[in-house]
């Protein structure tokens, strides 16, 4: 069998320590920098969903603890509270996101899980949601992603997830952000 590879003779491949780190999905995957997170946690690296057309109409989601003064919420927390509890403990919970919309598609990305697509779709109801809401949907998704990882095989052991690893109570929710159309991504940290 013969397998046709093309080298162009104007532009030699470039390697991967050649090549820039640049996304014109700019702060969609970035996010809230690392020098903003506490020490003893790490931002999960985020890729793309792997569309890159359409626009970028929407701010990023936030999630952030009443009285402290870092980003972020323990995914734990967001679904072990219940709804009377996950308003009054985050920065604004109540406020209202996604009017209009009857929903929407949540992109989970974790390094060394990309044989696996991990997108849900949320049926809103067209008035909205607030953001404690919101908040207790995403960790529940995050903890379905979080459940069948840990029995998958990963390639890359720094981010590998189980008991042994990553558990569940160490990952935060740091924000949403709309990569295109109903689209929106988990940025999500560890911490230690």
């Amino acid at each position: 069998m013969n397998t046709y590879t093309h080298v162009n003779p104007l532009h030699p491949p470039i390697t991967n320590s050649h090549q820039s780190g640049f996304s014109a999905l700019g702060c969609a995957l970035t996010g809230i920098s690392d020098a903003s997170l506490p020490s003893n946690w790490r931002r999960v690296p985020q890729d793309p969903t792997g569309r890159n057309v359409g626009r970028h109409s929407q701010s990023p989601i936030t999630f952030q603890m009443r009285g402290i003064n870092v980003m972020g919420i323990a995914v734990s927390d967001l679904i072990g509270r219940g709804p009377a509890e996950t308003p009054r403990m985050l920065v604004g919970g109540h406020d209202m996101y996604l009017q209009e919309q009857d929903g929407i598609f949540l992109c989970i990305r974790w390094p060394g899980y990309r044989h696996s697509e991990y997108s849900y779709k949320i049926a809103l109801n067209g008035r909205g949601v607030s953001r404690a809401v919101l908040g207790e949907i995403v960790g529940e998704k995050i903890k379905i992603f979080y459940q069948a990882a840990k029995y998958s095989a990963s390639s890359n052991p720094r981010w590998n997830v189980g008991v042994q690893n990553i558990r569940l109570e160490q990952i935060v929710l740091l924000s949403l952000w709309n990569t295109h159309e109903n689209y929106w991504q988990a940025e999500m940290a560890i911490h230690a």
